[in-house]
């Protein structure tokens, strides 16, 4: 199965409005495994700053739902996302 056309296909739903972005994240953490540990990551290194306002880079972000994520969970963090495609 050929992955990027089916990315773009469900991003370009998924730009439409904000309850479908949330859906479609919501199906890739369903779907991923890994997204779990990346979740689990984020949390214990930001907690461990103490709630100080922290910068993210997010390189190589994909289709942003760790971004999305952070920036959700950790309002204090500045996060920057950025991707090649």
């Amino acid at each position: 199965m050929l992955y990027e056309p089916v990315k773009d296909r469900l991003i370009g739903l998924a730009k439409r409005s904000q309850h479908l972005r949330r859906v479609y994240y919501v199906m890739l953490n369903v779907v991923f495994l890994r997204s779990w540990y990346v979740r689990r990551t984020i949390r214990r290194l930001l907690t461990s700053k103490g709630g100080d306002a922290v910068a993210v880079l997010d390189a190589g972000t994909g289709l942003g739902q760790f971004a999305c994520y952070t920036a959700s969970r950790f309002p204090a963090a500045r996060v920057h996302a950025v991707d090649l495609n």
